[in-house]
């Protein structure tokens, strides 16, 4: 009995790998490097200040949250405090500098009051009507938190580089086609943010102090090397202007995100889609891993073709694109958050429903309807990944048993 048992048993186990042994050998390449890796995606992020200057954090969709969690406690930790005293910010004009600076350095704001300065820099700090991606409060609030325990002299400050914004002088759709709404000033901000970034860094390293590091979060779209080539237009990103300027003090890092070739020529919004057709999202998830940094030289990424956003050039590699890589949750957990509790006071309401008429100016709906919408964006609304259910498909079909 015994000796059937065992035969079973050898029998169980040949059957059940080999039911494993394909989809899982096709993930081999990636497994055996992800092993290797040691470097949690924070320690990766602080660890480049070793060797570079400057550090870009390419976030994935502005509205995602736990990427923000992620660049909190790299901030909040000393190793990178020491180094790092000005970060560096897509979101916001660059006008808001003084604004936010003034709130970051203000000694000892009670947590409602830290959280009415935040919402009243960010009702007028973008060319949007609102700016009602939660993160943004989430990170202007968490980091006050941060410089409210640091001395004077540690304190970290946060620059905003998008285009200046200002929306009393905005009366007229004449005003906003001219200043927001028009093809040259959308195609222009990569190189405005580049050139606001550039000059502040140029002063920055004028003064007296050590911490001469510096760490910029922009969106994906603007922090690889090269020209992307999205809707049919081709644009130099504003990181490229940075490794121009700066090319040996500079590292940019990529998060994990979905493949967005389909935005170079997009006729319809395809079902998401993972990169590596699912399989590099497969190894994270058979080994259990979904906090690690590392350099894309020497990576399994380095010579594949870059799918995160199309490129001009569609031979570039992702080691022609970003320096480094770091996998942080995966896609199930990523939250898609909106909304920002009393963004939208009485008093703030009919401002809004003003810029929302002038950029939209053909809507026909009545007053009490977009007093109706105004007020949702008061509402937190937390979601998945729009089209999570067939990305992970592409993703699970690497681990099936069968």
């Amino acid at each position: 009995m015994k000796k059937l048992l065992t035969i079973l048993c050898f029998l169980i186990t040949f059957f059940v790998g080999e039911s494993f042994a394909q989809p899982i050998k096709e993930l081999e390449p990636y497994t055996s490097f992800l092993n290797k890796q040691h470097l949690s995606a924070k320690d990766y992020i602080i660890h480049l200040f070793d060797q570079y200057d400057i550090v870009i954090f390419g976030e994935r969709l502005h509205d995602e949250l736990t990427q923000y969690d992620l660049l909190l406690s790299v901030i909040g930790s000393k190793e990178f405090r020491n180094k790092v005293g000005n970060i560096f910010m897509e979101i916001g004009g660059s006008n808001f500098d003084t604004p936010i600076n003034e709130y970051l350095l203000s000694e000892n704001l009670t947590k409602q009051r830290s959280i009415e300065k935040a919402l009243a820099i960010q009702r007028n700090m973008s060319w949007y009507p609102l700016w009602d991606s939660y993160n943004y409060h989430y990170f202007l609030t968490g980091l006050y938190e941060i410089n409210k325990s640091l001395s004077p002299s540690e304190k970290l400050q946060l620059h905003p580089t998008d285009i200046a914004i200002d929306w009393q002088s905005i009366k007229t759709t004449e005003d906003l086609q001219n200043k927001i709404q028009n093809r040259k000033v959308q195609l222009g901000r990569d190189s405005v943010m580049a050139k606001n970034i550039i000059s502040k860094i140029e002063a920055l390293n004028k003064q007296e102090g050590k911490r001469k590091k510096y760490f910029i979060i922009m969106n994906a779209g603007h922090t690889g090397k090269g020209e992307y080539a999205i809707m049919g237009s081709k644009i130099k990103s504003a990181t490229s202007y940075i490794f121009d300027k700066y090319p040996t003090l500079t590292a940019n890092v990529i998060t994990n995100y979905q493949n967005l070739l389909f935005l170079k020529n997009p006729s319809a919004l395809p079902p998401a889609v993972p990169i590596l057709n699912g399989k590099w999202d497969a190894a994270f998830e058979l080994l259990g891993m979904d906090d690690k940094g590392f350099d894309i030289k020497n990576s399994p990424l380095e010579n594949q073709i870059f799918e995160n956003l199309p490129m001009a050039d569609s031979t570039v590699t992702y080691k022609n694109v970003y320096t480094g890589y770091v996998f942080y949750k995966s896609a199930p957990k990523h939250e898609n958050v909106t909304g920002v509790s009393n963004i939208v006071t009485n008093t703030f309401e009919p401002e809004l429903i003003r810029r929302w008429k002038l950029w939209t100016p053909t809507d026909t709906a009545t007053y009490e309807a977009w007093r109706s919408t105004a007020q949702k964006e008061n509402i937190v609304v937390k979601k998945n990944m729009e089209g999570l259910s067939e990305y992970w498909k592409a993703v699970i079909q690497w681990l099936k048993t069968e």
